[in-house]
C-alpha cells in the first residue's frame, strides 16, 4: 500500500514532520517542503502560494508527558 496518492495539485500539509505526516508525504506525487522549525519560516511562508490549495492539517502537539493541558488545548483546539 506504498503507491502514490491521486491528490490534487497544490497540497498543503501541516505536521508533514510527524509520525502521520511523514508517511502521507511519501506518496504524495510531489512535495515541496516548508519547515517551521527554520528561523527564516516566516518568509517562506510569506512567499508561498496557497490559492487553490487543499490543506491536510495533521500537526498536533503530543508525547509530553510533563505538557500542561493549557499547551495542549492551545496548540491542538
Amino acid at each position: 500500500m506504498n503507491s502514490p496518492i491521486d491528490a490534487p495539485p497544490k497540497v498543503l500539509v501541516t505536521g508533514a514532520g510527524g509520525f502521520v505526516g511523514t508517511t502521507f508525504v511519501t506518496r504524495l506525487a510531489s512535495c515541496r517542503r516548508l519547515s517551521m522549525a527554520d528561523p527564516r519560516w516566516r518568509e517562506a511562508v510569506a512567499g508561498a502560494d496557497f490559492r487553490d490549495a487543499t490543506v491536510v492539517h495533521l500537526a498536533a502537539r503530543v508525547h509530553e508527558p510533563d505538557g500542561k493541558d493549557s499547551d495542549f488545548e492551545r496548540d491542538n483546539v
